[in-house]
Parts: C-alpha cells; structure tokens; sequence
C-alpha cells in the first residue's frame, strides 16, 4: 500500500528470479549470448544482454543484464558482461567454459577481426571455441537498404517517407494541425515514422 513495501517485493521478486535464472544458467550444459547496445534516455550507452540456452530439449531465451557501458568499445562491453554474469553469481570459469556463441549485430566492434567483441574473447579471454553470429534480421534489413538504392523509384518512396517523418516530428505546429485536420474528418491519423535504422 505504499512505495516503501513496493520497493521490498520489488526487490524480493528480483532475487528470485535471479536465483532461478542462475539455476538454469549453471544446469545447461552450454549456453549463448545475445547481446546488443542502445543509448538511455538519458542518452546514457548501455548493453542488454540475453541468454540463451537449451531445456527439457526446447531452446530458452532469457533476459540477463541490461549494464551501463563505461566505454563503448569491445572491451568496454566486454567488461560489462563479466558484471552481468558476476551480478547473478556466476562465476567466471563456470560462464567461460560455458558460452559457446555470442550473436550481434554487425557492428565492427563486434565483429571485427583484430579487436572486437568477439576476436578479443577468443585471443585474450582464451575462449578460442567461441563462435561469433550475426543477427540474421539485421543482415536482411542491410541487405534490403543496400538494393534500395539501386531502385530510383523506391528511393523516391523512402524520400517522401523520410521528408514526411522529418517535417512533423521537428515541427509541432505542423504535428498539431495533422490532428485537427484529422478529428475534423473524423479519421484516425498515424504520425509517420522513421523508416531509417533498426526499428
């Protein structure tokens, strides 16, 4: 009934679920990483981190850690999921052995040869069995975007979208009279979006 208790079952509830998420974690045999990064809107840099791994034969994705990067770079991230791990109790020679693959986007440092996420678990975590993926979504929208450009008139489709999104979402005015327009009709009215990027 008030804020205080709220804060005591929050807390409570997220050592369970962490004591369970760890059981699971050190039960499977092998598990993966799923990882990717975003900016707060505090425009703070963070990672989320999920974990994948098989039970009862089915696969299981779990959400892990989401961990306020110190440094944007591989090791940076690299950093941040020994602390998710750590925060869970894992130790370090337990989720070593364990993690098989670590899956990103295509970001170079993630996947890049000399000092990525990736090349730098392998050389200087001595994990040389780990298998680096790319998530395959990501790659399809890159692939998507890059024959786009060689399609006059679907560039001159996402111009327009991308012209339309621009104009109402830097200009309130414009935004307001939209939906004026829109209750005078008698019509429901979708604000455009951003086609660009991930989501």
């Amino acid at each position: 009934q008030n804020d205080h208790q709220c804060v005591n079952f929050i807390v409570e509830i997220d050592e369970k679920l962490k004591e369970s998420l760890k059981k699971l974690i050190t039960d499977a045999r092998y598990f993966s990483v799923l990882c990717d990064g975003s900016t707060d809107s505090g425009v703070l840099e963070e990672e989320v981190f999920h974990v994948r791994f098989i039970k009862h034969g089915v696969p299981v994705t779990a959400f892990l850690s989401l961990q306020h990067l110190e440094a944007g770079t591989a090791t940076g991230i690299i950093d941040s999921l020994r602390k998710a791990f750590d925060e869970l109790g894992i130790p370090e020679d337990i989720w070593k052995k364990r993690l098989i693959s670590v899956g990103t986007d295509g970001a170079s440092v993630n996947t890049g040869k000399a000092n990525g996420v990736i090349a730098k678990l392998k050389r200087e975590e001595m994990m040389p069995w780990l298998v680096g993926s790319w998530c395959l979504a990501h790659k399809l929208e890159l692939t998507l975007l890059d024959s786009l450009k060689e399609e006059e008139n679907l560039l001159a489709v996402k111009d327009l979208f991308q012209g339309l999104y621009k104009h109402y979402k830097y200009s309130p005015k414009a935004l307001r009279e939209l939906k004026e327009i829109a209750e005078a009709l008698e019509v429901k009215v979708l604000v455009p979006s951003n086609i660009l990027g991930m989501r």
